[in-house]
This record gives structure tokens, C-alpha cells and sequence, in this order.
């Protein structure tokens, strides 16, 4: 009698194990490179957990493709966490890894780093260093969650330094959150500056999105902490009192408030164009040019620089005429990892307006709409002189023709 529950789960786990046949393993493999995108991180997950009869099936299968874009990133990131140092024949495999990690072109680094920063050697420790300062933010953060394991000591300096510069909320809010666990309380009011929020980036409730995270990370940071609703609007009695019983409970722990913790930057004016880039290869951009000749670069904690006189001006009617050439035609391409987004909020219009172009990270030649070159060749140019950040036109110009083609040419009838 004591027997039959041993063989009964002796039975079941044979059974199990019969059901991982090599065409079950190609089933999922397929699914995990070329599926949709719903379908891939479960297919990829599902391998992760099947054992080492399938992680020696992902294995084999990456080790068998020369190029290893056609092969994905959640399966990449899958198989760059099992090829661990230890394993001698993990080693050519690893190091064909950190190279692709190394190569600015290739789409998938950020999956590469996520799973190489699972068993982060001591010796690739100067690599995740590097990669803390990337052009990609989904690699920034990939690379801090590689120092998991690793003392204030020598990670806290690193974090302090990349927080210095951070522009994109989302890394400053890893940061802030890193930084705390590192024994730096006072990173706190970072958080805490966080749930103030109430800005736009146009459409997008950008500040909306920053308090759900910040107060989902200091409810994990300090959980018997006070209530707060971070659905509520910021200025309610009812948030105002939240945040102040935060505020008390956070300097208890933390000491005055840091300067540098402030409650989001609303642009001055009112954003009258942005550009917003998403690319796979060349990291985010978000701008916003102002009716007070400013540019806006980042969000959150975005850095803002003078334009020349009047620049605005010559953007609205550069949009305008964008606006009316393209008509009724708010998006091209197909939905991808790479983006390109302008937003309008033009005098007299009752509502923003945007227009939007995607694709994956194949080249599709010529994909932007000619009709709005005129207006990307008019936002660039006010780019030019010695008021904007060195580099940044080159950057974002690169990026736009990574995602849409080059601009600059004059239109062509024919090729719309």
C-alpha cells in the first residue's frame, strides 16, 4: 500500500518525460523564433522549464544557426541564460554571445545581456559595467540586474553615477530602487518624487505610468508602509494626504528630502511638436519643441535647451502642411520593436494628432511617408548650433534612417 503512491508518481513522471519527444521540442522551438509575439515568451518559458533534455535541444538549436537573428530574442535570452561559464562546452557558445552583445547592429542585444547577467562571471564584471551606460535602456537595465548578487561597496558608486545622467523615468526608477537596496536610503525620495507625477508626453499619461511603478516599488521596499492610491489624481485631498503620509514616513527613514527629488519636469509653454523613436538598434529618443522656442529631451526628469528665435513658428507651419498632405493616414508599417512617432498639438486644433510609423527589425527601405520629410528636415534643422547637447542630431538622425530612410532627399511624385 505504501508503495502505490511511489509508483504512481514514478508513472506520471514517465509519462512527462515521454511527452518531450524531438517533435515536440521543434514544435516549440518554431513557436519561440517565429511565432506571434504572444506566443513566443510562452514558448520560451515553457522550454526553460522542460529541463535538460529540452535546454540541450536550445542549445543545439542555436549552436546550428550561423546567423542569429533569425532565431529571436526571447529564444536568444533563453539560451544565453543556460550557456553557463562552468560548462566547458557552454564556452565557444558564450563567447559567441558577447560578441553579437558588441556588434551596434544587432537587434537582440538586450535579450543577450538578460541572460548572460544571469551567471555574471567575475571576469565579464567590466562588461556589465559598460553596458550600464548603453544607448539601449532595455540593455541599461538588463545590465543593472546582472550586479544582483553584488555589495554596495563597488555597485553603489556605479548606480549613483548612471542616475546622474538618467533622462528615461523608467531606468531612473530601477536606479533609485537599486540604490536603496545598496544601503542608500535618501534614494527613496526618488521614488517618492515619482508618485507626484501628473505630466503628459503628449497623449501618453506618462506620470500615470510613473506612480503605478514607484508605488509598486516602495510598497515591495517597505511593505508595512502607508496606503496610497497612485490611480488617484495627484492634486485630490485624498492623494495630497497619501503622499505627505509617505513623506513623514520616508524621512524617518531617510533623512530630508533630496534636492534632486523632484515631483516631474513639465516642459515651460506648451509642446507644440514631438518626436518620439523606439528602435531595437538605436536606442529612445523623446522630444518636444515648445511655442517658447525650447527643446525638450527625455521625460521624467527631461533636459531642456534654447532654440533660436522663432523656431516654432516655422515648425507649425511645416506641420500643418505634414498634417494636410497626409490626411486621414495616421499609420505605416506593421507593429515591430522599431518606432517612429510624430505628435502635434497645433493652434486652433481641438486635440493632439500624431502619426505613427513601425516595423520589425528587418530594413523596409523608404518606409516613411514622403509627405512628412519637409517636417523632419524642418525639426532637424533646428537641431544645428551650439545650444543642443554634441551629438544628438547625428544620433537621432542615424536612428531615423535605421527606422524610416533617409529624409533629407527632395520629394519625389513618383515614389509616393
Amino acid at each position: 500500500g505504501a508503495r502505490a503512491p511511489i509508483q504512481s508518481a514514478a508513472a506520471g513522471q514517465g509519462k512527462r518525460q515521454r511527452e518531450i519527444t524531438p517533435e515536440r521540442l521543434g514544435r516549440l522551438i518554431r513557436a519561440a523564433s517565429q511565432g506571434s509575439p504572444i506566443v513566443r515568451p510562452q514558448a520560451a518559458q515553457r522550454l526553460e522549464k522542460m529541463g535538460p533534455v529540452a535546454h540541450k535541444a536550445v542549445l543545439d538549436h542555436v549552436r546550428s544557426h550561423g546567423d542569429l537573428f533569425g532565431v529571436g530574442p526571447e529564444l536568444l535570452e533563453v539560451a544565453a541564460g543556460l550557456a553557463t561559464p562552468g560548462e566547458d562546452t557552454h564556452r565557444d557558445l558564450r563567447a559567441r554571445f558577447w560578441g553579437h552583445v558588441g556588434e551596434r547592429d544587432f537587434p537582440w542585444r538586450a535579450a543577450l545581456v538578460a541572460g548572460l547577467g544571469r551567471h555574471a562571471q567575475p571576469d565579464e564584471r567590466e562588461r556589465f559595467v559598460e553596458l550600464l551606460e548603453d544607448r539601449l535602456l532595455a540593455v541599461r537595465l538588463a545590465a543593472l540586474k546582472s550586479f544582483a548578487s553584488e555589495g554596495s561597496e563597488t555597485l553603489l558608486p556605479l548606480v549613483q553615477s548612471r542616475l546622474e545622467k538618467e533622462t528615461e523615468d523608467v531606468a531612473l526608477r530601477a536606479l533609485a530602487r537599486r540604490a536603496y537596496e545598496l544601503g542608500h536610503a535618501p534614494s527613496l525620495w526618488l521614488l517618492h518624487a515619482e508618485r507626484g507625477r501628473s505630466d503628459y508626453f503628449f497623449d501618453q499619461p506618462v506620470g500615470l505610468v510613473a506612480r503605478l511603478e514607484a508605488a509598486k516599488f516602495l510598497k515591495a521596499l517597505i511593505p508595512d508602509g502607508p496606503e496610497f492610491d497612485a490611480q488617484a489624481k495627484v492634486q485630490t485631498p485624498g492623494a495630497v494626504k497619501q503622499r505627505k503620509a509617505w513623506r513623514d514616513r520616508i524621512e524617518g527613514i531617510a533623512g530630508p528630502k533630496m534636492e534632486s527629488a523632484v515631483d516631474g519636469i513639465a516642459p515651460a509653454g506648451t509642446p507644440v511638436l514631438g518626436l518620439e523613436l523606439r528602435s531595437c538598434r538605436r536606442g529612445e529618443f523623446f522630444l518636444r519643441w515648445t511655442d517658447q522656442d525650447q527643446l525638450w529631451v527625455g521625460r521624467g526628469q527631461p533636459r531642456c535647451f534654447d532654440l533660436a528665435k522663432g523656431t516654432h513658428e516655422s515648425l507649425i507651419v511645416a506641420a500643418r502642411g505634414a498634417a494636410a498632405a497626409m490626411g486621414d493616414r495616421h499609420l505605416t508599417g506593421q507593429p515591430g520593436c522599431d518606432q517612429e512617432s510624430f505628435h502635434m498639438r497645433l493652434p486652433d486644433s481641438e486635440r493632439s494628432s500624431g502619426y505613427l510609423i513601425t516595423k520589425g527589425p528587418a530594413p523596409v527601405p523608404n518606409l516613411r511617408p514622403i509627405a512628412l520629410h519637409p517636417l523632419l528636415r524642418e525639426m532637424m534643422g533646428s537641431l544645428e548650433g551650439p545650444r543642443l547637447p554634441k551629438g544628438l542630431a547625428e544620433d537621432l538622425r542615424e536612428a531615423l534612417i535605421d527606422l524610416g530612410g533617409d529624409y533629407r532627399p527632395e520629394p519625389n511624385p513618383k515614389t509616393e
